[in-house]
């Protein structure tokens, strides 16, 4: 037997698919509270906004997550007008690719950087940009606030840093975008792997 979980409930039969519905209107509520504190968003909500983010989203989390962080780039009305109805995915896609745009300069690089190495230590990531130590970590501060970077793991007393696959793919996708030596970077990633490797 086998359990598969997906978005799209297009090519299963209806009697073996059980549709997992959005969250109940209260607790969707306290989910957007949290959403909003989490992402510092500065929205005012009342009930009927609660009840229109509910059922424009149908209560789900992901779309709803994805329709608040593009409060950011325009106000919760054209947020929802835009998005009603529309996939969560499609939605988070949009939106990671506003915030990517909006980053500072140093941000977008250690972005790209981060992306060449795939998992990658502070020190790494000096070495290669040659940032001052403040410098980085305010670069890492900024891509953590927008839950750019993945929560950092701990390896051999080392934090080690990753960025999400959805990210990696639209950085993939137009590297110029965030360094216009994307390719010095990458050439000095790999020198950085090698050092690694071999010691």
């Amino acid at each position: 037997r086998f359990l598969i979980t997906t978005r799209h409930k297009h090519g299963f039969s209806s009697d073996i698919l059980i549709e997992v519905p959005g969250l109940p209107e209260l607790e969707h509520a306290e989910y957007v509270d949290i959403l909003v504190k989490r992402h510092r968003l500065q929205i005012s909500l009342n009930k009927s906004l609660y009840k229109k983010i509910h059922r424009d989203t149908d209560g789900s989390p992901l779309l709803t997550e994805s329709v608040l962080r593009i409060t950011k780039f325009k106000s919760l009305t054209e947020a929802l007008a835009e998005w009603k109805g529309q996939s969560g995915v499609d939605a988070r896609e949009a939106v990671l690719k506003k915030e990517l745009d909006s980053l500072s300069p140093n941000a977008k690089r250690t972005l790209l950087t981060l992306f060449y190495f795939n998992t990658a230590s502070f020190s790494e990531l000096k070495n290669v940009l040659r940032f001052g130590g403040n410098k980085l970590e305010d670069a890492i501060e900024e891509l953590e606030s927008l839950f750019i970077v993945n929560e950092p793991k701990i390896i051999e007393s080392e934090k080690r840093f990753s960025i999400s696959s959805t990210t990696s793919l639209i950085v993939s996708e137009r590297p110029q975008s965030f360094a216009l030596d994307f390719q010095k970077l990458k050439k000095l990633v790999k020198e950085q792997n090698g050092l690694s490797t071999s010691r």
